[in-house]
């Protein structure tokens, strides 16, 4: 999604090298997007549901829409099934067994207005702004109904499913752990926060990679949900808005920089402290010949590690061969953290 210009398909076949491959200017303003199949179903805003077919990602084509009775904001697929969040109108659920005709089957108007959406399971997670996270029940789609709820600092709006928990993200007040293996009595669990605010949320694995707006990408440590903590982050030139991740890679919708594609290089990268890149503009270093390390302050203790973290070089002070260094991406480290990033070009 490009807010005001539709859906953009991007190739990641090389996550270095990303390319628009085709895109379709929806009416309204894209808010989310959901994937099932060969179909994307956008939150379009003022414009409701958009089904696209992405099946030829050079040329995706609309087949179908929803009009809803309120601002879609944010939208999940699970089965024959999309379910809106349609702000003041609350949660709307699709059929889109026949994407050329979606239909409305059910609806649940939340307390609030419902900005973000996620489902698993037989349980609908709506992000509802004051009213915090409210928990529905559509096993039924045809009446859903609400089974639980949780009061959240701020607004909810993205929100994230994994195992029995729900991450939400509260603007100024960070990422929220909730716990709903109960869920007629979602609790919070543990919190932080995210060095700004708090917009969009993916989890991989004991990872919760975070949209912060000016502050970024951050990612949290989540292998202890009630104690998440900062395993990283990465400053961006441009808002962080949304993220989605898959293994090491995330990827961030960053305002008028587009889209941006960060690797998760993990806490090896400085020895036990967690990974920093100063920006993704302008901030790497290209490595073309010896590698200089000035004198003061001491660098006795710094090294060069590689993307996975494992040593590859110690460094000291003065000049450094790297020519045997194969071309890639490289981290200065020293025993306070992350000194630079270092491109050695093919």
């Amino acid at each position: 999604m490009d807010h005001d210009y539709g859906l953009r398909v991007i190739d990641i076949t090389n996550p270095r090298v990303p390319a628009e491959s085709g895109y379709y200017e929806t009416p309204g303003t894209e808010w989310g997007v959901a994937l099932t199949g060969s179909y994307a179903c956008v939150a379009a805003g003022d414009s409701g549901l958009r089904v696209i077919d992405v099946s030829d990602p050079h040329a995706p084509v609309e087949v179908g829409f929803y009009d809803s009775p309120g601002v879609s904001y944010g939208v999940a697929a699970l089965g024959n099934y999309a379910y809106l969040a349609d702000d003041e109108s609350g949660l709307r659920v699709i059929d889109i067994s026949d994407p050329t005709s979606p239909t409305e089957v059910g609806y649940y108007d939340t307390p609030g207005s419902s900005l973000g959406v996620a489902v698993a399971g037989n349980y609908a997670y709506i992000g509802d702004r004051d009213s915090g996270l409210r928990v529905i029940d559509v096993s039924d789609p045809a009446s859903p109904v609400e089974v639980g709820h949780c009061p959240t600092p701020e607004f909810a709006e993205g929100l994230a499913v994994a195992g029995n928990y729900v991450y939400a993200t509260t603007g100024d007040s960070g990422l929220r752990v909730i716990d709903v293996s109960d869920p007629a009595n979602p609790t919070e669990v543990g919190h932080c926060y995210t060095r700004g605010p708090a917009s969009g949320v993916a989890i991989v694995g004991s990872y919760a990679f975070v949209a912060a707006n000016q502050g970024g990408l951050f990612i949290a440590d989540v292998s202890d949900p009630a104690n998440p903590t900062e395993a990283g982050y990465y400053d961006m030139t441009s808002n962080a808005n949304e993220v989605t991740a898959f293994g090491d890679y995330a990827y961030v919708a960053a305002d008028d920089a587009g889209l941006q594609i960060i690797e998760f290089v993990h806490t090896g990268v400085s020895d036990g402290a967690p990974a920093r890149v100063a920006s993704p503009f302008g901030s790497s270093t290209i490595l073309r010949g010896p590698l200089v390390i000035p004198d003061s302050p001491p660098a006795a203790d710094r090294f060069l590690a590689d993307l996975t973290g494992r040593r590859v070089m110690s460094l000291h002070p003065g000049l450094n061969d790297a020519s045997r260094l194969v071309p890639g991406v490289y981290f200065e480290v020293s025993e306070t953290g992350c000194v630079r990033k270092l491109v050695k070009p093919r």
